[in-house]
């Protein structure tokens, strides 16, 4: 039968009227489940067992993460934004921050660059990119191994783009050959410890303003090492709190640390890692700072440290544990300690749960390279123990702590006993007062 005008018009009316109302209440179905959000991030609201010995959890987030999500947060520019919108870059052209090359581990050399980002952010300079210098697998040769940019260790792209990005009128050179371009320098070494004028030290801009060289040369500012110095803590928390993101690993170890996560929770548990945060009760993490040249200058001992880590593990249910050191050994004679507590824990390190191509992967990068994946998987550890003595252990700690519902980014968790420098709900630092970590490191 042939339908009128009219009559189609009302079945169309009423078509589009039920497909609007499907399509809604579709929506609304999934936005209110269990689907991963796009951009999810930790809220007062978000936070699942957060009181002591809790884990910081995001309910209805779980799933597997892909090589790119082994970060505890969500990235958040504006914090660096607003710090470089408030300095004064009208002769950023004409002064130059250069840090050379630095070397040490990770945890020391990643601190060194983003002093040196700061720094240039306060006097409104240009910044010469950082370079890493090897070190020796043996950590004998310290001082004199060859020079890599920070690809070595970074991913530099990344770096690049969040910095100019956040600090658009910050000028980045590859090295001081690009800077002898454009036009004539002098150097000028910034000393470790400023001096004072009148019985007050000088800030580091009132500093460079003073040794600003003669107009027409561009001033370069060699700068020293003063991670020690630096009270990271000075700056406003959400700041400090992404400021460290600016370096992150470079993304064959996040691939890596990524593959780790996924065969610890096969191995361990049936839950999923949620897509920001840490592992649930899935394993405790502990980082063993005994390679030959921590015991040359007496850090804490292969002893020391085994008795603290087997108290901590004793106090969690929690039986599997993820241990990282350059000293394997250390894994070794730890794994048997472990293994007699009752009920007895389970000790694994990187090599253990990687195979094939993977673990080729791994053996192909260098001893510090390989840091970077041990580094990626504690942080997402439920339960994290280090020691004082370790930048290493620090970094984890203080990265940690951005997530922390129980002390936050530079609050610090009073009455701790001998023995132990740092503790929040979700990591335990061990060991002697070291001046040169504390609230001095970004995380």
């Amino acid at each position: 039968m042939y339908l009128g005008v009219g009559q189609r018009r009302c079945i169309t009316l009423v078509l589009s009227a039920f497909i609007a109302i499907v399509f809604c209440a579709s929506y609304w179905q999934w936005s209110g489940g269990e689907h991963v959000r796009l951009i999810p991030s930790f809220h007062d609201a978000d936070v699942a067992g957060a009181g002591k010995g809790g884990v910081l959890t995001k309910p209805g987030t779980a799933k597997e993460l892909s090589p790119d999500e082994v970060v505890l947060a969500e990235y958040d520019e504006a914090p660096i934004r607003e710090m470089c919108a408030n300095s004064s870059w009208a002769d950023s052209r004409n002064v130059v921050v250069n840090c050379e090359s630095r070397v040490g581990g990770v945890g020391n050399v990643r601190q060194e660059f983003l002093v040196c980002v700061r720094q240039a952010i306060e006097i409104g300079a240009s910044l010469i990119r950082p370079n890493i210098m090897l070190r020796s697998e043996g950590l004998i040769e310290y001082q004199n191994g060859p020079v890599q940019n920070m690809s070595y260790l970074f991913n530099l792209e990344l770096f690049d783009a969040r910095l100019r990005s956040a600090c658009p009128y910050m000028p980045i050179y590859n090295d001081l050959a690009e800077v002898e371009h454009v036009g004539e320098i002098a150097r000028v070494d910034r000393p470790r410890n400023l001096p004072e004028e009148q019985g007050v030290q000088l800030s580091f801009t009132e500093w460079a303003r003073l040794n600003r060289q003669p107009e027409g040369k561009i001033t370069v500012i060699t700068m020293p090492r003063i991670t020690g110095q630096t009270p990271v803590c000075d700056d406003p928390s959400p700041f400090v709190a992404n400021f460290g993101r600016l370096v992150e690993f470079r993304t064959d170890t996040q691939r890596l640390a990524s593959t780790i996560l996924s065969a610890l929770l096969t191995r361990f548990s049936p839950a999923f890692l949620p897509y920001y945060g840490l592992a649930n009760n899935t394993f405790i993490g502990l980082h063993f700072r005994t390679e030959i040249d921590a015991v040359n200058v007496g850090y804490t001992s292969f002893e020391e440290q085994t008795a603290a880590y087997l108290s901590f593990v004793s106090a969690t249910p929690i039986r599997a544990i993820y241990a990282a050191s350059g000293n394997t050994t250390s894994l070794s004679l730890f794994a048997v300690e472990a293994a007699k507590l009752n009920p007895p824990a389970t000790v694994v390190a990187k090599g253990d749960l990687l195979e094939g191509k993977d673990k080729q992967a791994l053996e192909a990068l260098t001893w510090d390279q390989q840091a970077l994946v041990d580094y990626l998987v504690l942080t997402k550890a439920a339960q994290f123990a280090g020691v004082s003595d370790s930048s290493f252990s620090w970094g984890i700690a203080y990265a940690r702590q951005v997530v922390s519902a129980e002390a936050g980014t530079c609050q610090s968790v009073g009455g701790l006993e001998k023995g132990v420098q740092f503790r929040d709900e979700l990591s335990t630092v061990f060991g002697r007062p070291r001046d040169w970590h504390i609230n001095k490191l970004w995380p």
